[in-house]
């Protein structure tokens, strides 16, 4: 595993590898999500990237996650022991689905 130390974050985040599926870990950042620090790590798949929003949050896991779709984006969200997770991606909705399950499983 990777550990990605984010100065401005107060968390640690630990990618996973994710290869064996065909989503190849590309790098990490911090970011800024609605006004808040959020690390973000960034897979490719093809041609398409995914990009891994991760922050602290107050709302209580999610067992099944969310889907949206917003301006030809599809995007799954999660929580997990008070982080929550967005996967961001123009990548079709039943791959991004499974980079989220193959995520969830190894974060286990």
């Amino acid at each position: 595993r990777i550990t990605v130390p984010i100065t401005d974050c107060s968390y640690l985040v630990q990618p996973q590898d994710l290869s064996s599926g065909g989503f190849a870990l590309k790098g990490g950042r911090l970011d800024y999500l609605n006004q808040r620090s959020a690390a973000s790590i960034v897979y490719q798949i093809r041609s398409h990237a995914i990009n891994l929003f991760i922050f602290p949050s107050n709302e209580e896991d999610l067992d099944t996650p969310l889907i949206f779709q917003n301006k030809g984006y599809n995007i799954i969200k999660w929580v997990s022991n008070g982080l929550e997770y967005c996967a961001i991606s123009d990548l079709n909705l039943s791959e991004l689905e499974l980079f989220a399950q193959l995520y969830r499983k190894e974060n286990a």
